[in-house]
């Protein structure tokens, strides 16, 4: 689904569903819009085999109390049609991990369901049709017998409601093109309590996609339009409604004059209904100048429209912040290098990226209000964040070994000061190493590291930055049957 229509969590996906997941680095706007200025995370769901119906029961408990229930089921009815469900019930009680009061783990309840269905021919048409649901309900906060700092109890609980459905459909038009339509709508509600405050809210967004793709000689392209419309309403604070209206127009060629070099260049034009005309370019070069080695370069520009929903605020609800002044939109762009190699049972994959943000919004203090001490502002300077990323991995018959590194320096203005400073919880450093082995076809055992260095922290009396840490893994698995 296009847009930022409410969060959702990667942890609220149970992984029984993907088939794929696929990343793409840097500001992608010219491919996907505004939602894309910091890049995109895609999942590709599972789809269903000929001849090989699936069923799949997964039942979970964990040392903090939490359960997961989930049922997987696929099965092809015949050559054209085919289907998918995903259904599960989720539960977690309340824990204080620390003793202090508070529930370092709030309690929730949540049961999803999720048909497709899937048709498709030997002429290459095919409809994807999906809808999904899902009710939510968590608490967190002081837990029972506990208060506050200010002496009284504070209750943070969240309920959500979520239904959304989607639509692919593909068909040949000559012997070289092919037409796509997408289409995709959400709906989702929250009823958030922060202590005394109780907010009621409703998001909403639809878009509709046509593209035609082909190929000619050495180039392979797509062009097509595409139309978005995004609402927010909040039944206590209808100061922040907005209804957005975004119509858009994209092409992109993907180009090889010789084996071992590519390139591909996109651009995008966003007419919005609020904030006017943008263009988003992106270009990417591929080049595999020897056996095992391979080198892509990327830029690419994009933009985000001002909404009240950044970090802080999706934490903390809108009760105590400002109504939106004229900020400026989020206008970003990007470059990253990533180097290859690969030789037998050895691949390495080094990355340096950089990218800068003009018009930043960050929450700065509102010292006009004292009923609403909080705002939200345009930066003095931009964001800018520098670093390297490096993946090795061995795997060899059924043995596997990835070790990863992250550097990152991402830095922005201070709201009060215009200081420059580090982006607090955004580590320097992090590493893993994941150990995985399968042995007789039917048994996997896994060791796994992660370190996460010292973090920049905001708001606490007691530390101007956190300890490091490391966390391990160990994962068993038997297959029967």
């Amino acid at each position: 689904l296009y847009g930022q229509a409410g969060s959702i969590s990667v942890l609220q996906i149970p992984p029984m569903d993907l088939g794929q997941v696929q990343i793409i680095k840097g500001v992608a706007s010219a491919l996907y819009g505004s939602s894309a200025l910091g890049g995109v995370i895609n999942l590709v769901s599972r789809r269903p085999k000929e001849g090989q119906p699936e069923r799949e029961m997964l039942f979970n408990r964990t040392s903090r109390g939490g359960t997961d229930g989930a049922i997987w089921l696929s099965d092809r009815t015949s050559k054209e049609w085919g289907y998918t469900f995903l259904g599960g019930l989720h539960t977690q009680t309340t824990d204080d991990v620390n003793g202090d009061g508070w529930s370092d783990i709030p309690s929730y309840q949540r049961v999803m369901a999720r048909p497709r269905l899937l048709w498709e021919n030997e002429a290459g048409r095919s409809v994807f049709v999906t809808a999904g649901g899902m009710v939510e309900n968590r608490e967190g906060g002081t837990i029972e017998g506990a208060v506050a700092p200010d002496g009284r109890p504070f209750e943070d609980s969240l309920d959500t409601g979520r239904f959304d459905a989607g639509l692919i459909a593909r068909t040949p038009w000559g012997k070289s093109r092919v037409f796509t339509f997408r289409s995709s709508g959400l709906l989702m509600t929250h009823d958030q309590r922060f202590g005394e405050s109780l907010e009621h809210d409703r998001h909403d967004t639809w878009a509709g996609e046509a593209s035609l793709n082909g190929t000619a000689g050495r180039h392979t392209w797509v062009a097509g339009a595409a139309l978005q419309q995004e609402g927010y309403r909040n039944k206590d604070f209808p100061v922040f409604d907005y209804r957005h209206t975004t119509t858009s127009f994209f092409a992109q060629d993907d180009y090889a004059p010789v084996p071992w070099l590519s390139a591909s260049a996109s651009g995008r034009i966003d007419f919005h209904s609020d904030f006017g005309t943008f263009f988003s370019p992106r270009v990417s070069v591929l080049a595999k100048p020897a056996s095992g080695w391979s080198a892509r370069l990327s830029t690419g520009t994009g933009f985000y429209v001002p909404t009240p929903f950044i970090e802080e605020t999706e934490a903390t609800g809108l009760s105590r912040l400002a109504p939106l002044g004229n900020l400026e939109p989020e206008r970003g762009r990007s470059v990253s290098l990533d180097i290859g190699w690969k030789y037998r049972w050895l691949a390495l994959t080094a990355t340096n990226f950089r990218s800068r943000i003009l018009d930043l919004l960050l929450l700065g203090d509102n010292h006009d209000s004292a009923a609403y001490p909080v705002q939200i502002i345009n930066a003095p300077g931009p964001g800018k964040t520098a670093g390297t990323e490096l993946i090795a991995r061995l795997h060899h018959g059924g043995f596997d070994l990835i070790a990863t590194h992250m550097y990152v320096d991402p830095s922005e203005p201070d709201p009060e000061s215009g200081v420059r400073r580090q982006v607090p919880l955004n580590p320097r450093h992090s590493a893993g190493i994941d150990f995985l082995w399968e042995f007789e076809g039917r048994a996997r055992l896994g060791l796994e590291a992660f370190y996460t260095g010292r973090q920049s922290l905001e708001d606490s009396p007691y530390l101007d930055q956190s300890l490091r840490y490391w966390l391990f893994g160990v994962i068993g698995e038997w297959r029967v049957g």
